[in-house]
């Protein structure tokens, strides 16, 4: 009897201690026992960050990306849940997807800038107008298009607004000056004597 005591007492020990063990874990280690799509979300969830490329990006949408991916990460962690896990990573590629690449602020630095300068270009050209034509002759006015249409097109085929800005427009005002006007074309009024 006392051997069969022994072996009642052994049984009863291990069963608590298998109990105990099992009733040890924590809601924060809990006993998982995942099921093949979970593992597979997670594992695609987990290469899909390690293989992220992050070079494609500008710093602040580095930090959004690093934030969303420690969120993603601790579920993973976390979590068991197949809806849970997929709609979470849907939403962080989705959101991912939203994000601008350098590439796309480049483009738009670009037309911004290409924007600016077609108005530069556009308000020395408007400069050149000259208010007072009627005071030239036909020939004359003929010359002074000449010379501003030859103007116009070294202005449009710069490249920057600094060159546009900088662009020096006394060469029309000398010009201009250096062209008769009716007033010297016309004879002076003497008076004859008779």
């Amino acid at each position: 009897m006392e051997k069969n005591m022994k072996k009642r007492i052994v049984l009863l020990l291990s069963s608590t201690l298998l109990l105990t063990s099992v009733m040890a874990c924590s809601p924060n280690t809990p006993a998982i026992v995942e099921n093949e799509e979970v593992k597979q979300i997670k594992e695609e969830i987990t290469s899909y960050i390690e293989n992220f490329d992050f070079s494609i990006y500008r710093t602040e949408e580095k930090n959004q990306i690093q934030a969303l991916f420690a969120s993603l990460s601790s579920l993973v962690e976390t979590s068991s849940d197949l809806e849970e896990l997929t709609s979470s990573f849907n939403n962080v590629k989705n959101t991912i997807a939203t994000l601008k690449t350098d590439e796309d602020y480049k483009k738009e630095e670009e037309a911004s800038k290409a924007e600016q300068l077609k108005l530069a270009k556009e308000e020395k050209i408007k400069s050149l107008k000259v208010a007072d034509k009627n005071q030239f002759r036909e020939d004359e006015i003929a010359l002074l298009d000449t010379k501003i249409n030859s103007i116009t097109s070294e202005i449009n085929s710069l490249n920057t607004i600094e060159e546009v800005n900088n662009y020096d427009l006394t060469a029309l005002s000398t010009y201009k000056d250096s062209l008769k006007t009716n007033a010297n074309n016309q004879l002076p009024n003497k008076t004859l004597a008779y």
